[in-house]
């Protein structure tokens, strides 16, 4: 493959046209340096885990991680009936008023999600306006009641920091760091690998 990456900075170079009327390369060292780039980069493919290399969406990693994605949301969906219902059982006149807010949540959340769920099948590229609502949807917090430390494997035990947490603790639905390693990759199955 790296013959084709050269035949096309030859076009590249060769034309007049366009976005590449003023692409050159300065010298022949140039010329060599992009040829043992391409090779480079397929070496890196080689060594690159195949479900890394072929990913159908952006959060494909050994699955398509939309799965832990989508269970969070129906988790702040049944966060919502709850809090419906808490409001009712405390106040039962204001009904009307409850049921209003419970439909404009859900009706957030389903919007968000699907958002989310385009952004995974989309292109490489995302536009500053998609990633700044990315990230505001990734704040929304949800409680967590279990130990996150249960169940790791070795390579992810010796990742995460050791922190004592009392439980429940409030968490943004979507972290990225070190201490929200799920797919023993050193990164966060979170939305944030959408951008």
């Amino acid at each position: 493959m790296p013959e084709l990456g050269l035949m096309l900075a030859k076009a590249a170079e060769d034309s007049n046209k366009g976005k590449f009327r003023k692409f050159r390369f300065a010298n022949d060292n140039e010329r060599r340096e992009f040829r043992i780039a391409a090779w480079l980069h397929d070496c890196g493919k080689i060594t690159t885990p195949e479900f890394i290399v072929d990913k159908g969406t952006k959060l494909e990693a050994n699955y398509n991680r939309i799965h832990e994605v989508r269970t969070r949301f129906e988790v702040l969906w049944r966060d919502a009936e709850i809090e419906y219902l808490k409001t009712l059982q405390k106040n039962p006149e204001s009904e009307s008023i409850a049921a209003a807010k419970l439909q404009q949540q859900q009706n957030r959340l389903q919007e968000e999600f699907r958002f989310i769920a385009s952004a995974n099948v989309g292109g490489e590229f995302i536009s500053d306006e998609k990633v700044e609502r990315i990230k505001a949807i990734s704040q929304q917090t949800w409680m967590r009641h279990f130990d996150d430390r249960l169940g790791l494997g070795p390579l992810e035990e010796m990742n995460r920091p050791a922190t004592e947490q009392s439980l429940p603790v409030a968490e943004p639905c979507w972290q990225t760091g070190p201490n929200t390693s799920l797919n023993g990759t050193g990164k966060c199955s979170s939305i944030r690998s959408l951008i």
